[in-house]
């Protein structure tokens, strides 16, 4: 019993360690937006950058998998400014009551390659109805730790 035990621990840390290497490979190489096959959703969000002075700029998402790229546009030969790592984030549908269509996605591993896989980063991002929202709440929530894990949400 202990040595299945020990297999199934085996087999796990495998896959672990594949998806790892998986999504090391997408951060590192940025894809085209023309080579991301049926998406799930694509559309335009405003993202809020990183630092102290960070503005709100408008992005061209697309989801694929447990994956969300953005762009600088909807253009076909543009490569991703960035990716979002979607397994086991927290998903915070109201962060700030002031901005009604806003939600944020807290990450668990970092979107650079070589930092620490427990990294973490905030995304914030806000679209432009309660439709829109709903609609990239429910993909990003497939990923998403199980509610009673998401202490953010709210």
């Amino acid at each position: 019993m202990e040595n299945k035990s020990n297999q199934n621990q085996n087999q796990n840390q495998d896959t672990i360690s594949k998806e790892i290497e998986k999504w090391k490979s997408i951060f590192q190489k940025k894809p085209k937006l023309s080579s991301i096959k049926k998406p799930q959703k694509a559309g335009f969000l405003t993202k809020k950058g990183v630092g102290m002075f960070s503005n709100w700029k408008r992005r061209y998402f697309v989801a694929k998998g447990p994956f969300m790229y953005y762009f600088l546009s909807e253009k076909d030969d543009e490569k991703a400014l960035g990716v979002i790592y979607l397994r086991n984030c927290t998903l915070l549908k109201n962060p700030n009551p002031s901005k009604q269509f806003e939600f944020s996605i807290d990450t668990i591993v970092s979107r650079k390659p070589g930092k620490k896989a427990d990294s973490t980063r905030i995304y914030q991002l806000c679209s432009t109805s309660s439709l829109e929202k709903d609609s990239w709440c429910e993909i990003i929530s497939h990923f998403a730790r199980p509610k009673e894990d998401n202490l953010l949400d709210i």
